[in-house]
């Protein structure tokens, strides 16, 4: 599985979450959440993408 961020993907967008209206395919986090790793309960540390993928990249 590679690595990435995805922008604005909420909770319905993820297949294994919401199967009848998911409309992209999502099969790596189908496979992590059939694994039981999910991630329900996420924070950033701005409202906006740079500075959250800043820190997510650099760890501050």
């Amino acid at each position: 599985m590679t690595g990435g961020v995805a922008d604005d993907r909420g909770y319905g967008e993820i297949e294994a979450f919401n199967p009848q209206r998911c409309k992209i395919p999502t099969p790596s986090l189908n496979q992590l959440a059939c694994e039981g790793m999910t991630n329900t309960d996420a924070h950033t540390s701005s409202s906006v993408c740079l500075p959250s993928r800043e820190a997510l990249l650099t760890g501050r």
